[in-house]
């Protein structure tokens, strides 16, 4: 009866053969750590893209891959070490009375809307008078926050359009629920990004702020 080789066996034969070493010994892992923590604060890229680019990394570098579990686990610590540092930063930013500001987007309102949020996250989309009448409102509504002097060219061009369309697109109640960094994060990343998608020439046509190459006005 032919012999199987198990999976410690299988391994050993490729560090044999092929020599590769394990994905346990040092420095490779903290190596890793360090390059998809770089990634992770730099880029907004999704977990399964992560995983993948982790994966190439390591056969490139001749290393054995652990478990796609052990992976992903790791992939998701890095994710969450860079997403908290980065709602602290941004959580900081903003003085007390314009935080309040920001915190306001999420209470209730009448006129149909469930909140402040809801109305400024609509798009504008015709090139008509009330549309531009409607843009120049809700730059208003933006400059009424009182962002304008804000600058965050310390945060990865990346992650903010990243952080504004969560916040376009998650209910405003989801945001309220949020612990306060990461609350305050994301209304001041959607404010900072959608006014400058309303703040776009009238005579352009109107688009998802999405849509629109950000770049910070101290750039």
């Amino acid at each position: 009866m032919e012999h199987r080789n198990t999976p410690l066996e299988h391994a050993q034969e490729i560090r044999q053969r092929h020599g590769y070493r394990d994905f346990g010994e040092q420095p490779e892992p903290w190596r890793l750590v360090r390059w998809l923590y770089r990634r992770a604060w730099l880029t907004a890229e999704r977990p399964i893209v992560l995983f993948d680019l982790a994966t190439a990394r390591l056969v490139e570098r001749s290393i054995l891959l652990p478990g796609a579990t052990t992976l992903a686990r790791l992939v998701a610590m890095v994710r969450d070490r860079a997403a908290g540092r980065l709602w602290r930063m941004l959580a900081e930013i903003p003085n007390p009375e314009q935080r309040q500001r920001l915190w306001t987007l999420l209470a209730s309102q009448e006129q149909g809307y469930t909140s402040l949020l809801d109305e400024l996250r609509q798009p504008a989309v015709y090139v008509s008078a009330p549309g531009m009448m409607d843009a120049l409102h809700r730059l208003s509504r933006f400059r009424d926050l009182g962002l304008t002097a804000v600058h965050l060219s310390q945060v990865p061009p990346a992650r903010l359009p990243a952080l504004a369309r969560f916040a376009a697109a998650a209910r405003s109640q989801t945001i309220a629920q949020m612990q306060p960094s990461r609350r305050t994060a994301m209304l001041l990343a959607f404010a900072y990004v959608y006014e400058v998608g309303v703040s776009v020439v009238f005579g352009k046509v109107f688009r998802p702020a999405e849509d629109i190459e950000w770049q910070p006005r101290d750039a």
